[in-house]
């Protein structure tokens, strides 16, 4: 556990993170679960912020969604959640090696990359929707 201002960081598993503040009021969420009704989850060092407004579940269950929907950029091995940002891009033959990696063809030619891997290749820049690829464009 580490402090991080007003927020208590406990890691759940290798390098993913719940920041929950240090004190709140119970909060009684849609799928049933007491909690905060803010706080934040930390992938790799990369933070989505949930608030009462937007979030439907708890921490919990919103961390298992999201790890359910998760793959794996080929190249630095970051995990990529829902509505992060990630690049089509033609696959490497090292790519096929990385577990969770997700290709766009059935003839493994192009695969998902997170953002910061492209290196100004060209790429097709879009997000991921825990199913599928959505690009910026359509």
């Amino acid at each position: 556990m580490m402090r991080t201002g007003i927020h208590r960081r406990v890691e759940k598993e290798r390098g993913v993170y719940v920041l929950v503040p240090y004190m709140y009021l119970p909060y009684r969420h849609r799928c049933g679960h007491f909690g905060p009704a803010n706080f934040i989850l930390e992938f790799d060092r990369r933070q989505v912020r949930f608030t009462a407004r937007d979030v439907s579940a708890c921490f919990e269950c919103a961390l298992k969604s999201r790890l359910d929907s998760a793959i794996r950029c080929p190249r630095c091995e970051r995990l990529i959640v829902t509505e992060f940002v990630v690049a089509a891009t033609r696959a490497k033959l090292s790519d096929r090696f990385v577990r969770d990696a997700h290709y766009i063809d059935s003839d493994q030619n192009y695969v998902l990359i997170c953002d910061d891997c492209v290196g100004g290749g060209q790429a097709t820049y879009g997000c991921w929707t825990g199913q599928k690829f959505q690009d910026f464009c359509s």
